[in-house]
Order: C-alpha cells, then sequence, then structure tokens
C-alpha cells in the first residue's frame, strides 16, 4: 500500500500493546518493533531509522513529548524527520495540548491501538515525514549556502522561491536565516509581521524571547519567556534558554529551578548535571554549583566522575584543564574524605609538568591526601621521593 513506511516504532510501557497490531501490519510489509523502556527505546531510535513512530503520552520513565523533543533535536538531522503519533487512553492535560500545538507536527490517537485507524495514521505521519525531509534538504541546501557566502537577501529570496513545498516550516527557516546572519532586530520585526493563523502563540513568544536575549533585551526576553513557560512548561529548548537568561538576570536560584527540570528531564543522561553546575560556578555562582550538586549527588559520585575527566584530560596531555577538573570535586564536597583520590591525582598533574617549580603543590596535595587517607601507600611513596629529590 502507498504512503506506508516499511517499519514503526511503538514506544510503550505495555509490552502487549503491540499484540493485536504487529501480525496484521507485518502482512502489509510493515514491521512493528517495540521498546517499553527508555533504554530500549533511545537504542533503536539511534541504531535504526525509523520514519513513524508512536509514543506513549504518559511512558513512565520521561513523558512521551519529552521524547519526542530529544529525537527531533537529534545529532543526525534524518532522524529529526520522523512522523510522531502520541498515543494517551486519556484527554491531554490543557498544558499537554499547548505544548502539542507549539511542537507542530503531531497527531494525537486513542489506545488501544486499532489497525483501521493506525493505517489513516500512520499514513499521515509517514506523509509529514515526507514533508519535513524535503522541508530539512531545502533548509540544509540554503543555510549552507548562508553560512558560506553571508548575504542574507540572497537567502531569503531562496527560502521566498521554496514557500509552497516548505508549507508550514517556511516561517520557522526564514526566521532561522535572520538567528543565522545576527539580524536579530530586522527578525523582529518579520516575526511580528506573520499573520496569527501561520504560527502557534507560543511559538511566536518563544522566538520573541530567543531574539530578545539575543540582543541583550533581558526584561522583554524573560516576560516572553516566561508567559510562554506559564503555559507549557515543559518545552526543553525554552527551558535551556530560560537558564542562561536568569544567569545573565543575576537569578541563580531561578536558573536552578529551571536547571532543575533540565535533570529531570535527562534522566538517561544524568552525568548531565555535571555541565549544569558547570554553567553556575562559570556565571560566577559557585555557592549554588555546589548546593546543587549536593543537592542532586553523592560524594562518590561526584569523586569519581571528576577523577575519571581528569584521567582522560591528563592523558591527552591537557594538564591544566585536568587539573581544573580535579578541582571541582573539592569544590563541590571539601570535606568529603575520598577526595584523598582527587588529590594524590592533582599531585600526579603538577609532577607530569616536569617543572620544578610545581614541586610545592605536589607536595601540598599529597600532604592533603594522606592527611584524609593516612595509609595511602603510593601517596606516602611518592611524597618521600618528592622529599629525597629536594634533599638531594
Amino acid at each position: 500500500m502507498a504512503n506506508l513506511p516499511p517499519k514503526i516504532l511503538v514506544v510503550d510501557a505495555d509490552p502487549t500493546v503491540t499484540g493485536p497490531i504487529s501480525d496484521p501490519l507485518d502482512k502489509m510489509g510493515i514491521e512493528v518493533f517495540a521498546a517499553s523502556d527508555l533504554q530500549t527505546a533511545m537504542y533503536r531510535f539511534n541504531k535504526q531509522f525509523f520514519r513513524v513512530i508512536f509514543v506513549e503520552l504518559k511512558f513512565p520513565e520521561l513523558d512521551g513529548l519529552s521524547v519526542i523533543q530529544k529525537w527531533r533535536n537529534h545529532e543526525i538531522a534524518e532522524k529529526q524527520t520522523a512522523g510522531f503519533i502520541v498515543m494517551t487512553s486519556a484527554p491531554l492535560s490543557k498544558e499537554q495540548l499547548a505544548l502539542v500545538n507549539e511542537m507542530g507536527k503531531i497527531q494525537v490517537v486513542q489506545k488501544p491501538l486499532q489497525v483501521g485507524p493506525m493505517i489513516t495514521q500512520i499514513q499521515r505521519a509517514y506523509k509529514l515525514h515526507v514533508r519535513y525531509e524535503l522541508a530539512l534538504k531545502i533548509k540544509k541546501d540554503i543555510t549552507e549556502k548562508l553560512e558560506k557566502d553571508g548575504d542574507l537577501k540572497a537567502a531569503i529570496k531562496s527560502v521566498q522561491e521554496f514557500k509552497e513545498p516548505l508549507s508550514d516550516e517556511y516561517y520557522p527557516l526564514l526566521l532561522e536565516l535572520y538567528q543565522l546572519h545576527d539580524n536579530y532586530e530586522e527578525g523582529i520585526e518579520v516575526l511580528r509581521q506573520i499573520p496569527n493563523e501561520k504560527m502557534d502563540p507560543l511559538q511566536r513568544l518563544n522566538l520573541m524571547g530567543k531574539f530578545n536575549l539575543k540582543m541583550g533585551n533581558l526584561e522583554d526576553a524573560r516576560k516572553f519567556y516566561e508567559e510562554a513557560d506559564q503555559v507549557a512548561p515543559k518545552n526543553m529548548e525554552r527551558i535551556t534558554d530560560m537558564v542562561d537568561m536568569y544567569l545573565q538576570l543575576k537569578s541563580p536560584d531561578k536558573a536552578v529551578d529551571k536547571q532543575r527540570q533540565i535533570l529531570d528531564l535527562n534522566p538517561e543522561n544524568r552525568d548531565i548535571k555535571f555541565d549544569l553546575f558547570k554553567q553556575l560556578e562559570d556565571n560566577g555562582f559557585a555557592d549554588h554549583a555546589a548546593s546543587f550538586c549536593q543537592e542532586t549527588s553523592a560524594p562518590k559520585e561526584v569523586v569519581r566522575y571528576f577523577n575519571n575527566k581528569g584521567v582522560v584530560m591528563a592523558q591527552t596531555d591537557s594538564i591544566d584543564v585536568a587539573i581544573e577538573e580535579y578541582k571541582r570535586a573539592i569544590t563541590y564536597y571539601p570535606n568529603n574524605k575520598d577526595n584523598y583520590l582527587i588529590h594524590f591525582n592533582i599531585a600526579l598533574a603538577f609532577l607530569r609538568k616536569r617543572d620544578p617549580k610545581f614541586l610545592p603543590q605536589a607536595k601540598e596535595h599529597l600532604s592533603a591526601c594522606l592527611k584524609l587517607q593516612p595509609n595511602f601507600e603510593k601517596a606516602k611513596a611518592l611524597l618521600n621521593k618528592i622529599l629525597d629529590r629536594q634533599a638531594g
């Protein structure tokens, strides 16, 4: 049958949900792959190319709309073009419906799944995929040319020529050109002139927030972002931008609130929190970084992460970077007894510099190491070796 993909992915915590549909779809040439947990869903999506995907709205580990947002931002652009269908056994909440409309190009269907209606849903989703795939190709060609020659007028003209095939991707691509060219003032003027029926109101608020943030109009950005966030609080891109906005506004408590949301929306990548701590620290909020770290991380976890990261940096001869990474563990948990390993590795990093002027720092950290772990023989031997060398 035309307009049907060779396979689909069904993401649902109930492994039996695909039972009634697998055989009929298989006879139509559609192979059904199932994922009943987040790890399997991520693995299947990363390893295969699905043009149509069903996702359970109330997926336990991460809600379906958040899963879709992740996949629409996949590092492989072609994977972003899948046609998504959200499955639900209850009506969407007001916030969920607002987010669906803001995200766009998503079908919502009622469970249990039935083969007849499902075929129509798959065909619609597949058509969306084909259209989105074409729009992606047009976008790639135009943006690459703009990045190469910097001719914004020519890029705008090219987009206008493809207005019909771009369909509802027309205005987002047009506005993206202004972003790529750092021409936010004109972009805002274009945004204001787009007819209401051509753009979701939350998409408009989001872009107004983004453009004003780029221009440094922080209070205006706050107004637009907070209004949109109140209506649909789980837009992952908006949440990320709002962290940056609050940090620039010197509102670290609000930034941490948004970072907590980011952490909740990334259950498969818990180490993302260390990037969030660094973001706070780099913006001058070291105390908030340490507090957030202690709120979300066990001491041993912090030592493991920064120890491993520091070792990798040191092995690639990025010794100064390695030392800074090691020191973050001490900053976040200064009284942690397991920091003896961090102090030991900082000492090793200073010694790798092969410069006598760094011996005092190496001795200092070896002494700190032994204060925390007096029976650590490697540290004892290394400290004695340094002292013998200095005595000789």
